[in-house]
């Protein structure tokens, strides 16, 4: 992104200098009026300095940031205000450059005051909550120099455009049976495979032509799919019978049922090792199966209430999201043994895990939060946390883009889609589904870049084109 930066010492800027006339007018009131900006005051002259930096365009529901650095020059105590306008977006968090101090702020607070000395950082983290023309301005005050507060202070500036989201464009909306769940892409077909909770079905969608191509009764509140591509085998996790069903997705039947633990939500897939994951919540266990015989081979003792589950291609480790104890476990695939736990947000009553999601090509693993809302990116040969973002509310499920380098979550109480850069690991965009929508699952089909969203209250998939999000 281009940036906006606009460093006043003296206090006229580079661009737009009527503008930063009319900001430091409105902060001190008609007392100061344009014309002296252009003069150098002592306290300038001294060397004080301030410079505002910030992105030149920003796209809403994005996270971003803007700097305040500078140097007060000469003389003691010296006081920094900042303040922020132009319809003001979310602040999230100040962190200065030499405490690590962290001040959570109301929004629209005006005027954060913080006495500085010598050389200074503060970089300002805000949520874009509305389109529109932003702006930022800081400025020093010195008593030092003058009683006069005209002549003694330093300020900076800095402006940007907050753009409005972009419309979901479907190449396709697909009634399926009723509250469909989650989904998953059989990626040697294309085939998408819908699990309708409440309808004890599996809805098989044409990859080629987005239309509703088969209907496969399963069992009692089918969850989470997963999909052996290899051997054309598709696995759904029925909650209500502690059963998974195994379809054959040559003929779309159901050519068996494998009995689990209590209340399975989701089918790990590790496809190399024809091995499946399935987290079983109520037991707080993993049930790992052989494809071959179709018989639990093993069971594994994790955090509280597992609910989700995702398989590494490349390392064979097994990630499960334990939405009652708000960690991950990792499990490693060819000893069935937990070798690490990971704490992810805040244990507590109302914590609750969403989707998780590996790239295997980076080892990375993405974790979403529901309550209270966030999304994790963990490294997965160290299983450190590296980023905590700010998305939408109620987030199910991730879906990973290993060819753009994106990735795609579910907010499901927002009606968005969340466009995430996996590079920078910050929010590039957001995605408007609209007021009625209540998107739960995401798929993606990895060749064709189309990606699937599941829509509880609506009985739908809505296909997406997700490269041009």
């Amino acid at each position: 992104m281009s940036e906006g930066r606009i460093s006043a010492s003296p206090l006229t800027g580079p661009g737009r200098s009527g503008v930063t006339s009319l900001l430091v007018a409105i902060v001190v009131g008609a007392v100061l009026a344009s014309p002296l900006l252009g003069s150098r005051t002592a306290f300038a002259a001294s060397g004080a300095r301030v410079e505002v930096t910030a992105p030149g365009t920003v796209k809403l529901g994005a996270t971003y940031r803007v700097s305040v650095a500078g140097t007060t020059g000469q003389g003691a105590d010296n006081e920094l205000i900042a303040f922020e306008g132009g319809d003001v977006d979310g602040l999230i968090r100040c962190n200065s450059a030499w405490g690590g101090e962290k001040n959570n702020y109301p929004n629209n607070e005006l005027a954060q005051h913080y006495t500085v000395h010598g050389t200074f950082a503060y970089t300002f983290t805000f949520l874009a909550k509305t389109p529109g023309y932003k702006w930022f301005c800081a400025y020093l005050l010195n008593s030092k120099y003058s009683t006069s507060f005209l002549n003694n202070y330093a300020t900076g500036a800095a402006y940007w455009t907050v753009t409005a989201p972009p419309s979901a464009s479907a190449e396709a909306t697909i009634p399926v049976g009723k509250w469909p769940d989650f989904a998953a892409v059989d990626q040697a077909t294309g085939a998408v495979y819908v699990a309708n909770s409440h309808s004890n079905t599996v809805s098989v969608i044409n990859g080629a032509t987005n239309k509703l191509s088969a209907t496969v009764k399963v069992g009692s509140r089918p969850n989470g799919i997963g999909i052996d591509s290899t051997t054309g085998t598709v696995y759904v996790a029925n909650s209500g019978s502690n059963t998974v069903s195994v379809i054959n997705s040559n003929t779309n039947t159901v050519t068996g049922t494998i009995k689990v633990g209590l209340w399975p939500f989701d089918v790990g897939v590790d496809q190399a090792t024809g091995t499946l994951f399935v987290p079983c919540f109520e037991p707080g266990t993993v049930a790992v199966i052989d494809v071959r015989t179709d018989a639990v081979v093993a069971t594994v003792k994790v955090g509280l209430d597992p609910d989700r589950a995702a398989v590494d291609a490349s390392t064979g480790m097994v990630y499960i999201a334990n939405t009652g104890s708000s960690t991950v476990s990792v499990i490693n695939g060819m000893t069935d043994k937990v070798v690490g736990t990971v704490p992810v947000g805040t244990d507590s009553y109302y914590v609750n895990l969403g989707g998780i999601a590996v790239d295997s090509a980076n080892d990375t693993v993405y974790v979403a939060h529901e309550y209270p809302e966030g999304f994790y990116v963990l490294n997965g040969r160290t299983d450190a946390i590296t980023a905590n973002l700010s998305i939408g509310k109620l987030p199910e499920d991730v879906a990973v883009d290993p060819l753009s380098d994106r990735v795609f979550v579910a907010n499901h109480n927002s009606g968005t889609v969340s466009v995430i850069d996996a590079v920078t690991n910050s929010v590039s965009s957001t995605v408007d589904l609209g007021a009625a929508a209540g998107p739960e699952g995401l798929a993606i089909n990895t060749a064709t870049g189309t990606l699937y969203v599941t829509d509880e209250p609506l009985g739908t998939v809505t296909a997406l084109n997700a490269r041009s999000l």
